[in-house]
């Protein structure tokens, strides 16, 4: 994974992070991770939140799940013309 290529608002947050837990602690975060590379933020946010760590400092990592999961892409909307039902062709010689 390349960290320059992670969303801006990811980028900021993990590094608010591995300032406190250092790169090695902030490593220790595999599911986290994970779902960083599968591009599932608000997991990762999950995740995130899911640890001794935010137990410990729950504002940093309150801090760390909203910046990830503000990277989350919004779901997909079907177009318009999708949601717009087929006209049948009338029927010649009616």
């Amino acid at each position: 994974m390349n960290f320059a290529m992670l969303p801006g608002a990811a980028k900021i947050g993990l590094l608010n992070a591995s300032y406190q837990l250092g790169v090695g602690g902030l490593l220790g975060f595999v599911h986290m991770w994970g779902y960083i590379r599968q591009g599932h933020y608000a997991l990762a946010a999950r995740e995130a939140l899911n640890s001794k760590w935010a137990q410990q400092t729950p504002n940093r990592a309150a801090r760390l799940a909203r910046l990830l999961q503000s990277c989350e892409p919004p779901p997909s909307v079907p177009a318009v013309a999708d949601r717009i039902p087929r006209m049948r062709a009338p029927k010649c010689g009616v």
